[in-house]
């Protein structure tokens, strides 16, 4: 995670990418980026076919926590890069297992907010705040999602004035012509 970590840090956020990628990959193989198992899980027994020897509980614990890791660090990395689809994607594998995640509600739910998906992100941050109730980090972005609910409130009021307005005839606008 190092590598991937000095790449975030430095704002090469493609690069960090790759790295976090690598990790996941080693770790699970191909299910990481959504083929059939590999990695060290296959490897030791977890993709379905017969290994020499399966991992402990110790191992498979820590195998478990690099991967989460790794799919929380691609969120915020996604995120950066406003690729909000797969920042959803990558918060959503880390609250599968983890649905108290505190991080990766907050990232998924400001990930959602950049994609209009209001409601839902409203859902993540609420659930963020209530396990968090004094972060700043959540607070914002909930003021945030109040500011964009307002301007698509408003948005969708103006649509709807102009879809019910009486229509204008071609004799009112000639008539306000001539006057």
């Amino acid at each position: 995670m190092c590598a991937g970590n000095e790449q975030f840090k430095a704002k090469n956020y493609k690069k960090a990418i790759g790295h976090y990628m690598q990790i996941g990959l080693f770790l699970t193989g191909p299910p990481f980026s959504g083929g059939d198992a590999g990695g060290m899980a296959g490897l030791m027994g977890g993709g379905g076919g017969e290994a020499k020897e399966k991992l402990t509980e110790e191992q498979q614990t820590a195998v478990d926590q690099l991967t989460l890791t790794a799919n929380l660090n691609l969120s915020a990395c996604y995120l950066k890069e406003e690729k909000y689809e797969k920042a959803v994607l990558r918060a959503t594998k880390v609250v599968e297992k983890d649905p108290k995640h505190v991080k990766a509600l907050f990232r998924r739910g400001e990930a959602r907010i950049y994609l209009n998906d209001l409601d839902r992100a409203r859902e993540d941050l609420k659930a963020a705040e209530s396990l968090a109730p004094d972060d700043k980090g959540i607070k914002s972005r909930l003021t945030l999602l109040d500011k964009r609910e307002k301007h698509f409130a408003k948005q969708e009021k103006r649509t709807y004035a102009k879809m019910f307005a009486p229509a204008k005839t071609a004799e009112a606008d000639s008539a306000k012509g001539t006057e």
